[in-house]
């Protein structure tokens, strides 16, 4: 079996293995990558200005690469995570780059595996996700037991803040 690797930094690497890419942390095998949910064309970026984070995008997307998976070769959707995990790296783990499972889980796995970039962030990334006051991501966050890392002083602060930005906003995709 053909193996292309790509290393993103001493912690983590990206394994093409067969026609599945899959996420290693420490040498060890941490998830595979589901599919490239876009491309964003030069000319089409305009219109991205306004979004805070993928996971708008998606609840946005009529998902066309995830429904025809042979749209793209394996190789080009390698390359396509191994760019966007490597421009997850470069702007210092903004969970809003990636999808929200994804990257509170790389970072969580990160952190633990001495990350020390991944450590320093990763409440901070709570927060910001907490402060922007999407339904979605508040339940995923506490479903997936993220708040448990943060103090319940820092919970008071970032829900007692007047950045705090609440809404009950109807649910747009479900978490199962």
């Amino acid at each position: 079996m053909k193996r292309t690797e790509f290393k993103i930094n001493e912690f983590f690497s990206l394994q093409l293995e067969g026609i599945k890419t899959f996420i290693y942390v420490n040498g060890k095998k941490f998830t595979p990558c589901k599919y490239v949910l876009f491309n964003i064309l030069v000319d089409d970026i305009d219109q991205y200005v306004t979004i805070n984070s993928i996971d708008e995008i998606m609840d946005n997307l009529d998902h066309l690469l995830e429904e025809y998976p042979d749209t793209i070769t394996p190789e080009v959707e390698f390359w396509a995570h191994c760019s966007n995990l490597q421009a997850w790296v470069k702007y210092g783990y903004n969970t809003d780059l990636l999808d929200l499972s994804l990257s509170f889980s790389l970072l969580k796995e990160l952190a633990h595996e001495g990350d020390l970039q991944a450590k320093r962030v990763f409440k901070d990334e709570i927060a910001k996700r907490l402060m922007r006051g999407d339904f979605n991501i508040i339940r995923y966050l506490i479903v997936d037991g993220y708040l448990e890392f943060l103090t319940y002083e820092e919970i008071i602060s970032i829900l007692s803040s007047e950045n705090f930005n609440f809404s009950l906003a109807p649910p747009k995709r479900h978490f199962y």
